[in-house]
């Protein structure tokens, strides 16, 4: 151990844990390939030694070399090409950045990467790219751009002090070991997919999984001490406070506001409005209460198969480890990055290829709602003439009248809707019908990030996918609801 890294570990870190975490990656590899080169050359055998004894089946014996061949091909080692996941970062233009890795790498008195790489996600790794079984080793970097709007400057420095643990706990060595396993397993898994040639196979993931998976949760809290050590206790909890919760903000904005944008054929700033949407108090407790009920609901067997401890364990652990002291610099960590806006195109294209060039660019001002309804639009150019012909008013009787022309139309449409699934379509038909109706009457639609899309005329508001189905079951609560608003008597007519 490096006396520098020994002596900010106080002295308490044991070496010999990098040997035993080897020995067990390396010894459950061979006992893989044992396994499945010993089924394999038995598979093998099979039809020679039917053929010597004279007696041959000729569906045992052709099915015995194929899946024996199968899992050979399977088992044999390939080499990964590492692919660029975004615009490599240089010092020389962003220093801010590369100051703290530095600091962190004299720290651990690890190597500096030899590529540090701005990526999509809301993540940050490292990795030892290497040529077969590990050799020709390159150290390398990767954080997100969506981490660094969502984290201060002290958790990102927590961040890749956490990365660079893995450095300096060996992790990356075993890397190539373990997922290079994993993948042969996973190949020889699909190969005999349906069969009961799976088996052994399927037992020995199982296992391989459960034995890999608890020493990467030990590797997990052993870069966190090291996270604590180098950027203080409170930078590193605070930043684990908000990888869960800003992790899936991040993953339902993407899903919810920019893949909508993408499909209309525009490119609207990611950054700038994940930026925005963390500003959503209503999204964000949301979010909050889904995180909080996922962490509930999380089984023993999810977290035994788990790469990772539950983010509350580790922040638990965390008030335990010796702490730094330390000053936070709370400015956002975007910060770190110059022209971040323009790398942000860059990794679009280096990921979407062509298309991504494509895109039209535009501002979130730019950003119509109706390309948020495409899925809309579908439904209804299909079903557009079952809810005519009708006031707005009047639509609540449809569950009151089960022989409703709506109820008669579908049923036309499709003839084998059971009553909720035709109240389900009813709805849907009547939402979109009224609100096509209010859109030729001098109503708007209007989306901002984090918000749902509402009809909007002068200083009446509409939301679309929640007000409208909610109040369509109940005749007078619906009554109600078209007076306030004054929309009862708009006729709905192609």
């Amino acid at each position: 151990m490096p006396e520098a890294a020994y002596k900010l570990l106080g002295g308490k870190m044991e070496t010999s844990s990098l040997r035993i975490r080897s020995v067990i990656a390396i010894t459950l590899m061979v006992l893989f390939y044992v396994m499945a080169i010993g089924i394999a050359v038995g598979l093998i055998l099979i039809p020679y030694f039917e053929y010597e004894s004279g007696i041959m089946h000729i569906k045992l014996d052709l099915f015995s070399f194929i899946f024996g061949a199968i899992i050979l091909w399977s088992v044999i080692p390939r080499k990964n090409k590492f692919i660029e996941p975004g615009p490599e970062l240089k010092a020389e233009e962003h220093p801010k950045l590369f100051e703290i890795i530095k600091r962190v790498s004299e720290k651990t008195e690890q190597k500096m990467p030899s590529r540090v790489y701005l990526i999509m996600d809301m993540n940050a790794w490292v990795m030892e790219n290497s040529g077969f079984l590990g050799t020709k080793k390159e150290r390398i970097l990767g954080i997100g751009g969506p981490l660094l709007h969502a984290m201060s400057v002290s958790e990102v420095e927590a961040v890749i002090a956490h990365e660079f643990g893995h450095y300096y706990g060996g992790d990356t060595k075993l890397a190539p070991f373990v997922y290079k396993t994993r993948e042969a397993i996973e190949r020889t898994l699909g190969g005999l997919e349906g069969s009961l040639m799976q088996l052994p196979f399927l037992w020995y993931f199982k296992f391989y999984l459960r034995i890999t998976q608890k020493i990467s949760r030990a590797q997990e809290y052993a870069a966190d001490k090291i996270a604590v050590l180098i950027a203080g206790k409170d930078a590193f909890i605070s930043g684990m406070e908000k990888l869960s919760e800003k992790s899936m903000a991040y993953d339902y904005y993407w899903k919810n506001e920019v893949i909508p944008v993408l499909e209309a054929g525009k490119r609207p700033p990611i950054y700038s409005g994940y930026t925005k949407f963390l500003k959503n108090e209503k999204s964000m407790n949301d979010i909050r209460e889904f995180v909080t009920k996922s962490e509930e609901e999380e089984s023993k067997e999810d977290k035994i198969y788990s790469s990772h401890p539950p983010i509350k364990e580790r922040i638990e652990a965390a008030k335990t480890f010796e702490n730094s002291s330390k000053n936070n610099d709370n400015r956002v960590g975007s910060i770190l990055i110059n022209d971040i806006e323009k790398l942000e195109k860059e990794i679009f294209i280096i990921n979407f290829g062509e298309q991504a060039e494509k895109l039209e660019e535009v501002d979130w001002n730019g950003v119509k709602a109706v390309y948020y309804l495409k899925e809309w639009q579908e439904f209804y150019e299909k079903y557009r003439e079952v809810g005519q012909n009708s006031f707005i008013k009047d639509y609540s009787e449809v569950f009151v009248d089960k022989e409703s022309q709506i109820y008669i139309n579908l049923k036309e449409k499709e003839p084998t809707l059971n009553r909720e699934e035709a109240d389900e379509y009813a709805r849907a038909v009547i939402k979109i019908t009224v609100t096509n109706a209010l859109l030729k009457n001098g109503w708007e639609l209007k989306k901002e990030i984090g918000e749902e899309i509402h009809l909007i005329k002068g200083e009446k508001s509409i939301n679309i996918f929640v007000e409208i189905e909610e109040k369509i079951n109940d005749t007078k609560i619906w009554e109600e609801f078209v007076t306030n608003n004054e929309i009862g008597d708009i006729y709905c007519q192609e």
